[in-house]
């Protein structure tokens, strides 16, 4: 049932129906639970078990450490134990499959006798957004920055709350656990801002992504053929589009979906196609994980306060463990790796005079470092959207200019076109909401401007339905 299907939007007006009715808080908090569970049952009963696991495991965990809050060691053996059980469930789902592949392969290139058993280790949806949640919950409560609740329900519908279960924002519960404390209901302008939002997310999703982008990236990842240097660039640009505006699209939608119902869930994007250096980049692109990473492995890791090396190193970590989240294959450790090196090679050079020239002051050394900035980020997403190390190797051959001749492939006039009118539209968007929110810029025009854009959004929406395929990071 993902958002971009009329199952969604039926379930959904059930749910609103409910949500709206003169009911105690408490039975319409049941009502967006057992719709959550609802939800994530159409994709699959079962998994629906581990929601509830999660959610009792780190209940516990936390009433524990609140009960023992004088004993370091109790409470320290409670995380622990929460932590391992937590990023265990996540490995065996996520990663079982590769190491029963590494088993197999073991086993026959020593010889032994003893084969591990062949069985295939299905990863259920949204399992890596909601373990990060409840990891998060549980570590909050012991280092005494929030309460642990008293309350099951409202940490069920924390572990489950539908909008965001399936590809976040990731959710902090000192931030989700209070709008649980009171009756919540969407005021006329946030459901109608809400709407809007949800009409944004799914433009980006199947018009953007779907439509216009996909079969653009499609003739360069995914025919198997050598392309020529524009079109390897120009498709893995179009890929950077494509993924951007499915997740923004989820994501923007989950904010909206969140608002009609009273509630306010984080951003996980801002303008990352006007970052100017590598920093400023992964401020705006995923920012849930990426502020999760940072609070909970880079910080305990000694941070920027233990010098420049140790800095670089916890960096280098981090942007690995990024790469591996996706993925654990070469590909994603090298997009990873590269992200890593792209950091510290900036704040290497941060370092030293070339900071201070007039020269980066002024438009052109922004538009420069702009420039910079994306194509670097285009090497790394080949790594990202490659299915292979050879497939990456020859986009990135491609790309410098080495893989001329009669076999090269080019994309046709009108996909040139189309992806580079996109493209430019996303960027020119990104860059008038650079220092600013959606809404802000919203508040400033007509309101019949606004009006006539969503039309027109809905209008191609309905027009592009045909096309549209599932949320990119539901698989990670």
């Amino acid at each position: 049932m993902p958002f971009n299907s009329l199952a969604f939007v039926i379930f959904f007006a059930a749910v609103l129906v409910v949500h709206s009715l003169p009911l105690p808080w408490i039975v319409r908090k049941s009502n967006l639970l057992v719709a959550s569970y609802l939800f994530y049952a159409a994709w699959d009963v079962f998994n629906v078990t581990l929601l509830m696991f999660s959610a009792i495991l780190n209940y516990v965990a936390a009433l524990l450490m609140s009960r023992w809050d004088g004993d370091s060691g109790r409470r320290r053996a409670v995380l622990w134990t929460s932590v391992v059980l937590n990023l265990g469930l996540l490995a065996t789902f996520k990663y079982g499959n590769d190491f029963l592949s590494l088993a197999h392969a073991a086993s026959a290139r020593l010889g032994l006798p003893y084969s591990p058993p062949k069985i295939t280790i299905l990863l259920p949806i949204g399992l890596s957004f909601f373990t990060f949640q409840m990891m998060s919950y549980t570590i909050d409560v012991y280092r005494r920055t929030i309460k642990p609740t008293t309350s099951l329900l409202d940490l069920g519908l924390f572990t489950s709350f539908f909008p965001v279960l399936l590809a976040g924002p990731i959710l902090r519960a000192g931030d989700f656990l209070p709008q649980c404390a009171t009756s919540r209901r969407a005021t006329g302008g946030e459901f109608a801002w809400g709407l809007a939002l949800f009409t944004l997310g799914l433009f980006m999703k199947l018009t953007l992504a779907d439509h216009l982008l996909s079969p653009v990236v499609r003739q360069v990842y995914d025919v198997g053929v050598r392309p020529d240097t524009p079109s390897a660039w120009t498709g893995t640009l179009a890929f950077a589009g494509q993924d951007y505006c499915d997740f923004a699209g989820y994501s923007t939608c989950a904010m909206g979906i969140a608002l009609c119902l009273g509630f306010v869930i984080p951003p996980n994007f801002r303008a990352p196609f006007a970052a100017v250096g590598f920093r400023d980049v992964w401020q705006r692109w995923h920012i849930t994980l990426v502020a999760w990473m940072r609070d909970y492995v880079f910080n305990p890791l000694g941070g920027v306060y233990k010098g420049y090396t140790r800095a670089a190193a916890n960096v280098m970590i981090v942007m690995l463990l990024i790469g591996l989240w996706h993925g654990a294959t070469v590909t994603f450790f090298i997009f990873g790796f590269l992200q890593g090196a792209f950091l510290i090679g900036e704040t290497f050079l941060q370092r030293t005079r070339l900071r201070g020239l007039p020269i980066w002051r002024g438009v052109f050394g922004k538009a420069v470092l702009w420039a910079v900035t994306l194509a670097l980020c285009l090497v790394a997403f080949v790594f990202y959207r490659a299915t292979s190390l050879e497939q990456a190797r020859w986009m990135l051959v491609s790309m410098f200019g080495f893989a001329g001749g009669s076999l090269s492939y080019r994309l046709p006039d009108e996909d040139f076109l189309i992806a580079l009118v996109v493209m430019e539209c996303v960027i020119v968007a990104h860059w008038l909401c650079r220092n600013t929110s959606l809404q802000m810029v919203a508040a400033r025009v007509p309101w019949w401007t606004v009006s006539i854009g969503l039309a027109l959004m809905l209008l191609a929406i309905t027009l592009s339905s045909s096309e549209s395929q599932g949320f990119l990071y539901m698989q990670f």
